[in-house]
Formats: structure tokens, sequence, C-alpha cells
């Protein structure tokens, strides 16, 4: 079975993946040289093996998934397919070819960071907590300086333009 499945691995084409538990091989020829029952110096046998296997598209399950989660996206939230993936599995009842499929994606508040850049420039960093904590579905935040005056840490920037705002999951590992 394990050159069969390597023959249906080489015929997938583009997105295609194969289900791994779904490949099943069934003889469905034996021939033997000589007969069996009979004696002989040599034997050889023929066998011929019908294999199968549920080959799907992953753009297929990807497409499916985005549908999925964004007709269930709570409101003030957002969906980057980025942030997501797809598993699928099969599972055997009663003989029929069943999968499931196990999606992991991760939804971000909806925020508009041009407003929020606007809002806080030049605010005093001691004003940044109550005004974070204002905004509906953030956790926390951070406060990087990139300038390499560090007396000018006590305030934000003036200009929005100098203030960067990137938006992350608490899975982040960045």
């Amino acid at each position: 079975i394990a050159k069969a499945k390597e023959d249906i691995k080489s015929r997938l084409v583009g997105s295609e993946k194969i289900l791994e538990d779904s490949i099943e091989g069934e003889v469905s020829n034996e021939k033997y040289n000589p007969q069996t029952d009979t004696e002989g110096k040599e034997v050889t046998a023929s066998l011929t093996l019908n294999v199968q296997a549920l080959v799907y598209k992953e753009e297929d399950f990807t497409s499916i998934m985005e549908s999925i989660v964004r007709a269930n996206i709570p409101q003030g939230y957002e969906f980057n397919p980025q942030n997501s993936s797809v598993e699928v599995n099969k599972k055997n009842k009663d003989n029929n070819n069943l999968f499931t499929a196990v999606i992991n994606a991760q939804l971000f508040p909806t925020l508009d960071l041009s407003r929020i850049k606007k809002e806080i420039s030049g605010m005093p960093t001691k004003q940044i907590d109550p005004y974070i904590k204002s905004l509906t579905n953030v956790a926390g935040y951070e406060i990087n300086f990139k300038s390499p005056f560090s007396l000018f840490t006590s305030k934000l920037p003036q200009l929005s333009q100098n203030i960067e705002i990137e938006v992350k999951s608490r899975l982040s590992t960045r």
C-alpha cells in the first residue's frame, strides 16, 4: 500500500491533498505459479491490489471555512484568513467516507486605527491607559519609543503619522 500511496500522491494536482487515513487497499486478483496444493522448487505470486483514497482541494476547504467563520463572527470583530487554518481528518462510520474539518481562526476587534492615532497623538503616556481601557474588546497595549531622544518619552508624537499601531492576538508569539 505504501507504493500505491506514493503513486497517488504523485498524481495530485495543485492544492489537492490526500486524507492520510483514507487509503484502503483490497486484493482483487491472486495468481500463484505453481498452483496451490502442488510442489515446486520456485513459487511466484502475482497480486492485483485495488487502492483508493479520498483526495480534496485545500482551497475548497479554505473557502468553505471562510464562509462559515464570516457567517458567525460576533459584532465588533473581524476575520483575517491569513491567521487561520483547516485540518481535515477521516472518520469511518458504517463504511461511509466521512471526514471532519477543524477550523482554527483568530478574530480581531474592529478598530478605527486612524481615528485612534489622531486621538492619542500628543497625549501624555499617563493618559493612554484610561483611553485604551475605554476601547471595546481591547485587552492591553504596549508603547515602544523608537526615538533616540529619551527625553521625549512622556508624550506620544504630535503627528499621527509618526504613531504606529499594531493589533495582535494574545496567542501571537511575536
